[in-house]
């Protein structure tokens, strides 16, 4: 079994502890008693790393409010460690959690004119201006009561060792923190967003977030050595001026360095998603008041809005999921936890509908080759050379061996001519094509592992070595020297693992100082590797479909184009003492939607290589898959069924007959299937969108416009549709379904 690299929050905020005496002694402590009960629910999908308070812990930041808050947290936090947790508090300050200063205080005075007086925001930021200390010394008096508070909670709950946390920050209540679990690194900042509220007044637009205090506890390459983010604060980004809106566009969305914000302040929970410039989505979290009496409108109308929510962050399939919950009077009388399906629409299991993708801010762990050599990224490697990018680019997580082939269906039409060109019966390259999880990789490790240990029978040992230009910069020529030397060191050092010597970066060196561009990578072919090898070398080229749009493609695949055309000359040159290049085998996975006829015709390798087309399942095939799972006995009954909801997807049908194994039934309800198949669902939809054409054809066909033929031919050719007796329909139902909703 892999490694757990989820990591789960609770994420709480506004309790305003203190906020009345009488509620405290009566009503909250029933509210906690049916927190720390509903918790144990939410638990069931795994345990809780940390809990995230966003501000307005107090009700106006006395050093009795902050004692009494720590006898609650003691209790929340041992409920978890009963539950099978050990989380950490994350909190950042919120515009209660001071104690403000009278307001003819000239600190005040200065901080209500903040706006006005651009000199004062300069010196404000500068620690090296002579006026720094003495614009943050009323700061730190108006915040004493929080900052001893997490003093004496840190104490007395000292960290991890899976957790840092940084508080250096311009603000107090400012920090970083670094969460480390199971090799997955979560970045989590939290910014004090309250420091200008030091009044009574309103202060929606007026308030400051700046990146400066990112970079203090952060650092200013801090992407580089975290895998994703969370951004903390207790306000809104509309409660933020003007000048600082645009510098948390520029921080959030734009460089899409954090997955999500987190935030609180108006007690009414909230989740949007938000892109700017072609990027991807991200969430903006509002949460619920945990405890609140607000009363809106002339009439004084008391609402009552408590609530919480539990997220987490998958960095396997890269989704942030959400269980909101609130806090509501039931017909008896009686209060009780349970999901928010009022604001949100969610699945039966209480969670949001729609997950976020998440970018990776660094590549994904190093695993270890189907090979079986050890992982291509580790520290000789990365000393091998004196440029860290180069380094970096050489540190691929290429792997088949994560590929599960438990219930794998034989396709004996689409595995014989890869077969036959890994046996050397043919000796044209190999393209796999066809969309995301369609099995391409299930397919390419079945006959991989096959052919080897047919090869092993006859006392040879093929090499594999995998490239994954996923882990290559490839939107400027300027970048094709570092993917040059990333494959050869890639090459250079799984050779050398079988040689057992250890100079193989000297070999990049060498030819890479002796040759120019493409040349550099054929001399180090036959020079230094071909010689080396007792069987063949099988490049297997992930994520090929990276190059068919990049400056790079048409230079990379004619590289490509020449070693074929260097295999078919060996041919002839056998006899004569030449057959180096015959041990070369080239299997391209290109994972795409696109018209392979429309992209194929126009790549120099790709019109040589034999394509094997990955489609969907036929019913024999799915028949058979459904007969590799012993806990559904009879359930090909359902056959028809299943094709007339899922068609013959096959990630999709994996899917959901591991759901049905786990859980003893085969449920073909949508709302079902739509919750085991989230994460394929949503690549597809945001596939969709990065297309505004594909996008523009998709929802004319759902809302049964009439469609140009363009537009027909767009979605015919991605694979997303198909012709039925009744018209154009959308390939598969369940993707109709998704996609309607979302609109």
């Amino acid at each position: 079994m892999g490694r757990d690299r989820r990591i789960r929050w609770l994420h709480l905020s506004d309790f305003h502890q203190g906020v009345n005496r009488l509620d405290q002694k009566t009503e909250v402590p029933e509210l906690l008693r049916r927190l720390l009960s509903d918790l144990e629910i939410l638990h069931r999908d795994g345990p809780i790393d940390l809990v995230l308070f966003t501000g307005d812990l107090t009700q106006s930041g006395e050093a009795k409010q902050f004692e009494a808050l720590g006898v609650f947290l003691d209790m929340l936090i041992g409920r978890l460690r009963e539950l099978g947790s050990e989380p950490v508090l994350l909190a950042v300050p919120g515009n209660h959690d001071l104690v403000r200063p009278d307001g003819s205080d000239m600190a005040a005075v200065v901080f209500d004119a903040w706006e006005k007086n651009p000199k004062v925001q300069d010196a404000f930021w500068d620690n090296e201006s002579k006026n720094y200390v003495q614009y943050h010394k009323p700061l730190l008096t108006a915040f004493a009561n929080y900052r001893s508070f997490a003093k004496a909670w840190l104490k007395k709950h000292p960290l991890p060792a899976w957790v840092e946390v940084r508080a250096n920050g311009f603000l107090p209540g400012d920090f970083g923190a670094t969460i480390e679990k199971n090799g997955a690194k979560l970045f989590v900042a939290g910014l004090n967003s309250a420091f200008l509220q030091l009044g009574d007044g309103y202060y929606k637009g007026r308030l400051e977030l700046s990146p400066r205090q990112l970079i203090q506890v952060a650092g200013q390459r801090w992407e580089e050595s975290h895998d994703a983010a969370l951004l903390l604060s207790h306000h809104p980004p509309d409660w933020l001026n003007e000048r600082s809106l645009q510098g948390y566009k520029s921080l959030l969305i734009q460089r899409e360095r954090f997955a999500a914000h987190l935030y609180g302040h108006m007690h009414e929970p909230q989740v949007s998603q938000h892109s700017e410039g072609g990027g991807s989505e991200r969430f903006r979290i509002q949460a619920a008041s945990l405890w609140s009496r607000d009363r809106f409108g002339k009439d004084s109308h008391e609402t009552r809005l408590h609530g919480y929510s539990v997220g987490q962050m998958d960095l396997d399939d890269g989704l942030l999921r959400l269980w909101p919950r609130e806090y509501v009077e039931k017909a008896d009388g009686e209060w009780r936890f349970e999901p928010d399906n009022r604001r949100y629409y969610l699945h039966s299991d209480g969670q949001l509908q729609r997950p976020v993708s998440i970018k990776r801010l660094r590549p994904p762990p190093v695993v270890v080759p189907v090979s079986g050599a050890a992982p291509v990224g580790d520290a000789s490697l990365r000393g091998s050379s004196s440029d860290p990018a180069i380094a970096r680019e050489a540190a691929t997580e290429a792997s088949l061996a994560s590929v599960s082939l438990e219930h794998y269906v034989v396709r004996e039409r689409l595995e014989l001519p890869l077969r036959r060109y890994l046996r050397g019966e043919t000796h044209n390259p190999v393209v796999l094509w066809g969309p995301a999880f369609c099995g391409k990789k299930t397919l390419l490790r079945h006959v991989l592992s096959d052919v080897r240990s047919d090869e092993a029978k006859r006392g040879r040992k093929p090499l594999e070595v995998l490239l994954d230009f996923a882990n290559f910069r490839l939107d400027h020529r300027d970048h094709l020297d570092g993917v040059l030397r990333g494959m050869a060191l890639r090459i250079a050092r799984a050779v050398s693992q079988r040689t057992g010597e250890k100079d193989y970066a000297q070999w990049v060196k060498a030819r890479f100082e002796q040759h120019d561009h493409i040349e550099r990578l054929n001399w180090l072919l036959e020079e230094d590797i071909f010689p080396r090898l007792q069987a063949g070398l099988s490049l297997v080229l992930l994520s090929a479909n990276l190059l068919l749009h990049s400056p790079l493609g048409a230079e990379v695949f004619g590289m490509l184009r020449h070693w074929a055309d260097c295999t078919q000359q060996s041919l002839h040159l056998a006899g004569e003492g030449s057959p180096s290049w015959l041990s070369l085998r080239l299997i391209t996975v290109i994972s795409t939607m696109e018209s392979p006829q429309e992209v194929i015709h126009g790549s120099q390798f790709l019109n040589h290589a034999e394509r094997i087309d990955v489609d969907d399942f036929s019913r024999d095939e799915l028949v058979r898959l459904i007969r590799g799972y012993e806990k559904l006995p009879g359930a090909e009954v359902a056959t028809d069924a299943l094709l007339q909801v899922v068609g013959g997807q096959p990630n999709l049908l994996r899917r959901i007959l591991d759901d049905a194994s786990r859980i003893g039934v085969l449920q073909l309800d949508r709302e079902h299937l739509q919750r085991v198949c989230l994460h394929h669902l949503e690549s597809v939809r945001q596939w969709i969108r990065r297309s505004p054409e594909l996008d523009d054809a998709v929802q004319r066909l759902l809302r049964g416009g009439q469609l140009t033929p363009v537009e027909r031919q767009r979605l015919l050719s991605s694979g997303l549709s198909r012709n039925t007796p009744s018209g154009l329909k959308l390939r598969y139902p369940l993707y109709e379904d998704y996609l309607r909703e979302q609109r």
